[in-house]
C-alpha cells in the first residue's frame, strides 16, 4: 500500500489510514464531535452512503485523537483492535484479539495460534464470550479497549441475519447467519456498562432502518452519527 505524501496527499479509493492523519483535512468539527461521542458512549455506529468518508473519519480522525499521548482530557490509555467482519467474522475477531494479546505481552513467541483458537472457542459459545476474551487480553488497570469494526454492512449479506432475507435458507446459510448474529450480539454485550472497559465503533453503509435489523440494537439507546449530521439515539 502506498501511503500519502506531500507529492500525493490523497489515498485514492481506499480510506485514509491513522498514519496519514496529517493529510486528512477539512473534517475538524466532525472529528471533535465524534471523538467526544466515542469517549462517552460504549457503542457508536457511524452510518452513511458509500464514499461519504466514514472509515477515514474514524481511522484518520477519531483514532489518532483517542490514542495521542499527552492529552490532558484523556482518562487512561487506549488499546485498539480494528477489523472487518469478512466472510468469517468470529474467526476474524479471534485472530485480532490474539494478535493484540501478543502485542500487549510484548512476546512474539507467546503462541498466537493457541490464543486465537482459545478466543475463537470463547466467542463461539455466545455473546458473552467476547467479554471473557477482553478480560484475558492483559489490559492495564488504566487502559480501555477501542474496538473498531469497519464495513459492518458485510454482515447483512448473511441469510438470517437481516430479517428481510429469504425465508427458507439452507443449512450453510443458516450457520453463517447465526455466526453473524452472534458476532453482532457479542459487540453489543461487550459494550455494556457493567462489562469490561470496551468502546465499540462500527462504520456501516446504510441508515438507521437497516441497522435496526441487528438483534438488540432497536430501542437500546445506542448512538449513531452520520458524517456532517448531528447525533441521535438509535431508538425505534
Amino acid at each position: 500500500m502506498s501511503l500519502c505524501s506531500e507529492r500525493q496527499p490523497y489515498p485514492g479509493l481506499r480510506p485514509f489510514e491513522p498514519i496519514e492523519a496529517q493529510w486528512f483535512c477539512g473534517r475538524g468539527r466532525e472529528i471533535e464531535r465524534l471523538t467526544g461521542m466515542v469517549r462517552k458512549q460504549r457503542f457508536v455506529a457511524v452510518l452513511g452512503s458509500s464514499g461519504a468518508g466514514k472509515s477515514s473519519l474514524v481511522l484518520a480522525g477519531v483514532l489518532p485523537q483517542m490514542t495521542a499521548p499527552g492529552q490532558p482530557e484523556l482518562q487512561g490509555r487506549w488499546e485498539v483492535m480494528r477489523l472487518r467482519p469478512g466472510s468469517a467474522p468470529l474467526r476474524t475477531l479471534a485472530k485480532e484479539a490474539a494478535r493484540l494479546r501478543v502485542a500487549i505481552a510484548r512476546a512474539p513467541d507467546a503462541g498466537e495460534a493457541v490464543l486465537r483458537d482459545r478466543a475463537l472457542g470463547l466467542v463461539r459459545r455466545g455473546p458473552s464470550g467476547l467479554r471473557q476474551v477482553v478480560g484475558e487480553l492483559g489490559l492495564a488497570a488504566d487502559t480501555q479497549l477501542l474496538l473498531i469494526v469497519d464495513q459492518f454492512e458485510e454482515l447483512f449479506r448473511f441469510t438470517g441475519f437481516d430479517r428481510r432475507a429469504v425465508r427458507h435458507p439452507d443449512a450453510e446459510a443458516r450457520d453463517r447467519g447465526d455466526e453473524a448474529a452472534t458476532f453482532a450480539a457479542a459487540l453489543l454485550d461487550a459494550s455494556k456498562a457493567n462489562g469490561p472497559r470496551v468502546h465499540v465503533v462500527i462504520t456501516t453503509l446504510g441508515f438507521r432502518r437497516r441497522v435496526r435489523t441487528v438483534p438488540g440494537v432497536a430501542g437500546s439507546g445506542r448512538r449513531w452519527a452520520v458524517p456532517g449530521a448531528a447525533d441521535e439515539p438509535l431508538a425505534a
